[in-house]
């Protein structure tokens, strides 16, 4: 078997051939990847400095993310805070109409701290008039036996 005879100039020629192969294949995987230095062997001390700062953009990614969430639960929190003024400022809308309008014939207008047996005789008592006593138990008389009976009492 004989081998390849090449002239010194063909094999100057092969040997930057090859080279300049190993140099694209280097540089098309640094574009791939995006980094300078790939392994340790390139050059130690920028693969470490780039590694724990590759480290830290991580970190700060994932501390990023955090503070998002953290903004997105104070939004739904000052949503549902600002949902329940609006429920609050209802109700006191309504109750202060409830306080103003008439029940039988009186005004509700304070909360009253009498019994409730005592409250549901108030609250059907005629109102004032120049009527005289007699006549004013009379119509009282006749205002309670008119209205329903109440379902605790008034079963009598």
């Amino acid at each position: 078997m004989t081998g390849i005879v090449l002239s010194a100039s063909v094999r100057q020629n092969l040997l930057s051939l090859q080279s300049t192969a190993s140099l694209l294949a280097t540089t098309q995987n640094d574009l791939a990847t995006g980094n300078k230095v790939n392994s340790a062997l390139d050059n130690p001390t920028n693969y470490f400095t780039a590694q724990s700062l590759n480290n830290r953009a991580s970190d700060i990614n994932n501390l990023l993310d955090g503070i998002g969430n953290g903004v997105q639960v104070l939004q739904a929190a000052n949503t549902g805070l600002t949902s329940l003024q609006s429920l609050v400022a209802s109700a006191q809308s309504i109750a202060n109409q409830a306080l103003q309008t008439t029940v039988g014939y009186s005004t509700l207008s304070h909360v009253s701290t009498r019994s409730p047996a005592r409250r549901r005789r108030t609250c059907w008592a005629r109102p004032p008039s120049t009527a005289p006593p007699q006549a004013a138990t009379s119509s009282i008389r006749a205002l309670r036996a008119a209205r329903p009976p109440h379902r605790n009492h008034d079963a009598r």
